[in-house]
């Protein structure tokens, strides 16, 4: 998920988790900018109480932007998914790893890493880049990611947020038609079978 600040980068990524709480997955929740009492307020927000039925299979995982270290931010992610069965994994956002080295590639080798691993102990992702302009850096992490999502915010007299699907690797799936909706208001957001 590309977009700039206040796209709905993190609602969306909450959002792929309340889902996942709500059919019994193990999620983990890796943020380096909203503190966890935050991320919890959110998710009440949509509806899921992390401290009540199923606020077992969350985990947050969060760590200031002052103290990214990003092989301490690999391990314990890896961590997680191998004690504790985690089935869904949002990381908001990579450009706090980028922001945390000064070898451009060196996120770049972790995230190919990462998004393997996840493939082989089938744990569906849901990543975040924070972009300054509409579609910039999509094409960065392109070959890594299965599908990507560019979220925009269009100014005028009534503001407004739009998405647009720059990749989808899925077999079948076809972009809807001019005038249609891709998605439901309300519709949860979910994983497709493998």
């Amino acid at each position: 998920m590309i977009g700039p600040t206040g796209a709905g980068k993190t609602t969306l990524g909450l959002q792929f988790v309340a889902e996942g709480l709500r059919q019994g997955d193990r999620c983990l929740f890796v943020n380096f900018d909203e503190n966890p009492a935050q991320l919890r307020r959110q998710l009440n927000y949509l509806g899921v109480d992390p401290s009540g039925a199923g606020g077992e299979n969350l985990s947050l995982l969060y760590v200031s932007p002052v103290e990214l270290q990003i092989d301490s931010i690999v391990n314990a992610i890896i961590e997680h998914i191998r004690e504790g069965g985690v089935r869904r994994i949002v990381i908001d956002s990579l450009s706090n790893l980028h922001a945390a080295t000064t070898d451009a590639n060196r996120p770049q080798s972790y995230l190919y890493a990462l998004s393997q691993h996840f493939a082989v102990v089938g744990v569906a992702s849901f990543l975040t880049l924070e972009t300054l302009g509409a579609g910039a850096g999509e094409t960065h992490f392109s070959a890594r990611s299965d599908n990507i999502f560019v979220l925009g915010i269009q100014l005028g007299q009534t503001p407004r947020r739009t998405v647009r699907v720059a990749k989808a690797r899925v077999a079948g799936l076809k972009a809807p038609g001019p005038g249609s909706a891709g998605c439901r208001p309300g519709a949860a957001l979910g994983t497709l079978p493998t």
